[in-house]
């Protein structure tokens, strides 16, 4: 009897100890998601949920595309205690129109920014229209131009021209035709790009 007794509480240990080993992943499946280290130290733990002062988001794009979205954009900033977000939107004409309209409806909590127009970099006389859109962009409320990039092959940030595919004939900031627009429009240009007047 004593040794059915110990028989069952053998193959029950053994059972039970199988079954946790075989919900416990093996270090070669374990995977970062799933990894919840716990310290072996005892110190003291300090959990931080919100930023002591306001933060500023100085780099985010035109991820919200409806009005609810943004709306919860606010409510993540809210909770966060972000202040404002910069927005580079990259966009000029009808779809920078489209960006501000929808960040606009929360005042003070985003800084809508503008594209450059690139539209016809590669046809004569290239340049005043470019530099009367980003006059009418800032007219409309844009407080800043970005995002651009280059580096050292072109541009690559416009959405539309480029849609981040390198330039022919290393169109850039530093490259002939944008050279000769900003030489002719420099006072402007620095105004918007930095966002204020020198």
């Amino acid at each position: 009897m004593n040794r059915l007794r110990f028989s069952s509480w053998l193959l029950l240990s053994l059972s039970c100890a199988w079954a946790n080993a075989a919900q416990e992943p093996s270090p070669e499946q374990l995977l970062l998601k799933d990894f919840r280290p716990r310290s072996i130290y005892k110190v003291p733990v300090t959990s931080m949920a919100k930023a002591r002062f306001p933060v500023i988001d100085l780099h985010s794009h035109d991820y919200a595309k409806t009005d609810e979205q943004v709306a919860e954009w606010v409510r993540t900033m809210d909770e966060l205690g972000i202040k404002k977000s910069v927005i580079l939107s990259c966009a000029h004409g009808k779809a920078f129109d489209a960006v501000l309209a929808r960040y606009r409806k929360f005042p003070g909590r985003f800084s809508v920014w503008c594209g450059f127009d690139y539209t016809g970099y590669d046809q004569p006389g290239y340049g005043p229209a470019a530099v009367a859109e980003l006059e009418r962009c800032f007219k409309a409320g844009a407080e800043g131009v970005g995002e651009e990039g280059d580096k050292g092959k072109g541009l690559f940030y416009d959405w539309d021209l480029f849609t981040y595919h390198w330039p022919l004939n290393g169109f850039g900031l530093n490259g002939r035709i944008l050279k000769k627009v900003y030489s002719e429009n420099a006072q402007k240009i620095l105004e918007r790009r930095i966002g204020i007047k020198p």
